[in-house]
């Protein structure tokens, strides 16, 4: 509120100064600061007032997209309702469709709100509005409202509202010639490849993508969109090569295929530009290594502004390091999901299991305070809290003592967190992060205590196989501007449900479906190496095992006492190397990325 403040009061400065003659002015992007001016002679015209709505007649239209979203909708019908209401004009509401074979009209008597076909609005769209930026314009006698998405188009809506709207009046009115843009003050600024904007790059992967190569390409794009307010478009191979490309992978591209027989050490990655292209190659997960590098060169051009990167040009592979020091945390929990679920996987179908390439494996035990078999509440506690505790606890030790969790803990250092899970969010595992409750069955308990959190970002369960998706969104939204710290804790809850049934399909689908996310978070810690992800189960459920013939059979519907596998990578992780490791150093570990050395009991 006080940038727009400040901008609102920007805005009627350069008002006044065009009606002493200036002529009608553009609005200061924020951040920015006003050049100075000396005042043109009193004598020059002075700027038009269209007049859109006045004496309770209109002849204006409001148009909205053709396949406008429901927010768009809604927001053309609300600065309808506006208008109609502090001018008693009834003013239509109609959409951009043209026929077929017709042209879109260049001019008219509209206001065109959101992501219209009108050409003021695409140019608007395409060259001035990044994710968070919205504008009002006047050319002509069209007047356009519009963002980068539904959330700044509202915005635009409801500044027009204000400014322009006058129920004392009873009017409508706006200047020819009318310019306001809201600029968002987004980490990355204009930067330039070698002298070629960044957005005029195209993403390219092969035709039939590896999930690595498809997991970097997601990857980049949610690092271009939440730290710049865009993302590139992305093709395939197959298509005609474009003049600027960012070639992800094992292309066909020329420039790419040369670097085919290149062989790549431990943490190698190849990040080279010739010919307009640039080639971002790695061996299996560590592809995210050559983004990650991208990333680090576009985030050196200080925070906002413009600047050109030069690519190295040697083809040379280059070894990517992680920093010293872990500022983030994700943890992957696999509920029921011991090495033999995994195995059982990778002989039905699932080509490898990403959280094995990682630099760093050991195993945890999982017991409980109460037993040598652990439930999900216990050992939920114990990697969220550092305590051992009884079976059916949540958050509490087996004093029934609240602890702090390593969510709380975090949010209460400043940083943004996140829980998600394929099971309701009262399960055992995310209450776990979220709620202190003495019994697990306590749901009502455990739901009010998550509906009054106000140290939390992101929230969400039952997403069922879109958890790719969702921890994405979870992503964009605690990573934020870049400049804090989040924690987040992503849980695929099936693995446990469907082993305790015996049934193995199920059980081979959802431990795919955690590795899916898997490979897509480790793309994204190359793009955030001050990141730790681990990735564990609490417990292992069914008793899986393989015979000598190769085959898997359930020896039990139960949990077991097992020890699970811990995969890690990031800052510090080396802790995990071939270690045998209790849950509750899980927490403990997490803990001293936020300044707790001694979390848990």
């Amino acid at each position: 509120m006080k940038h727009l403040r400040c901008f609102s009061l920007l805005l009627a400065l350069l008002t006044l100064l065009s009606l002493a003659g200036c002529g009608p002015a553009e609005s200061i992007p924020v951040g920015t600061t006003a050049p100075q001016t000396t005042a043109a002679p009193v004598t020059e015209v002075l700027p038009a007032i269209k007049t859109v709505a006045a004496d309770g007649k209109s002849d204006y239209v409001i148009v909205r997209g053709d396949m406008a979203s429901e927010r768009e909708v809604d927001l053309a019908i609300k600065l309808r309702g506006a208008i109609v209401e502090a001018t008693g004009a009834e003013i239509g509401l109609t959409t951009d469709w043209v026929k077929r074979g017709t042209e879109v009209p260049a001019d008219g008597l509209e206001i065109a709100v959101g992501n219209t076909n009108r050409p003021q609005t695409v140019e608007a769209r395409q060259t001035l509005l990044r994710e968070q930026d919205w504008a009002i314009l006047c050319t002509g006698d069209r007047i356009v409202i519009t963002g980068g998405s539904d959330n700044a188009t509202a915005a635009a809506v409801e500044a027009f509202i204000a400014d322009h709207v006058d129920a004392k009046t009873g009017t409508v009115t706006i200047e020819e010639g009318y310019r306001r843009i809201y600029a968002h003050p987004y980490p990355i600024g204009n930067v330039s490849l070698d002298g070629t904007p960044l957005r005029e790059f195209i993403i390219v992967t092969p035709a039939k993508p590896s999930p690595y190569e498809t997991a970097a390409a997601l990857a980049l794009n949610d690092f271009l969109q939440t730290l710049g307010g865009f993302t590139l478009p992305v093709a395939d191979d197959s298509a005609a090569p474009a003049a600027h490309e960012l070639l992800i992978g094992a292309t066909s591209r020329d420039v790419s295929r040369k670097y085919d027989a290149l062989t790549y050490g431990e943490m190698e990655y190849l990040l080279t530009a010739e010919k307009g292209a640039v080639v971002l190659r790695g061996a299996d997960y560590r592809l995210g290594a050559a983004i990650g590098a991208l990333g680090a060169l576009i985030r050196q051009v200080p925070s906002g502004q413009d600047g050109d990167i030069r690519l190295p040009a040697d083809g040379k592979p280059t070894t990517f390091t992680f920093p010293r020091k872990a500022e983030n945390a994700i943890l992957l929990i696999g509920d029921g999901m011991g090495r033999e679920q995994i195995n059982l996987a990778l002989a039905n179908g699932m080509e490898i299991f990403t959280p094995r390439l990682f630099p760093h494996q050991g195993e945890a035990k999982t017991y409980s305070a109460s037993s040598s078999v652990t439930d999900s509440a216990a050992s939920g506690t114990a990697l969220s809290s550092g305590y051992k505790t009884k079976n059916g606890y949540i958050g509490m030790t087996p004093k029934a003592e609240s602890k702090p969790n390593i969510r709380e803990i975090a949010a209460s250092k400043g940083a943004l967190t996140a829980v998600i899970t394929t099971d309701s969010l009262t399960g055992a595992t995310p209450a776990a992060f979220t709620a202190h409750v003495k019994d697990r069955d306590l749901t009502a308990a455990i739901a009010a205590q998550q509906e009054a959190l106000t140290d939390i970002h992101y929230l969400a369960g039952k997403m069922g196989d879109k958890l790719v998706i969702e921890s994405r969104a979870a992503l964009r939204t605690v990573v934020g501007d870049g400049s804090g710290s989040f924690f987040v804790m992503i849980e695929e809850a099936y693995v446990d449900k469907h082993a305790h049934s015996n049934a193995g399909d199920d059980v081979v689908r959802c431990v795919k479906l955690l590795n899916d996310t898997a490979t897509y978070l480790s793309q994204f810690v190359f793009l955030h190496p001050d990141t730790v992800l681990i990735v564990t189960a609490d417990h292992e459920c069914g008793g899986i095992k393989q015979k000598a013939d190769g085959t898997f059979v359930f020896t039990s519907t139960k949990h077991t006492g097992v020890n699970v596998p811990v995969s890690a990578i990031g800052p510090g992780t080396e802790a995990f190397h071939e270690q045998t490791v209790n849950n509750i150093d899980i927490a403990k570990f997490m803990g001293r990325i936020w300044g707790e050395e001694n979390l848990g009991g």
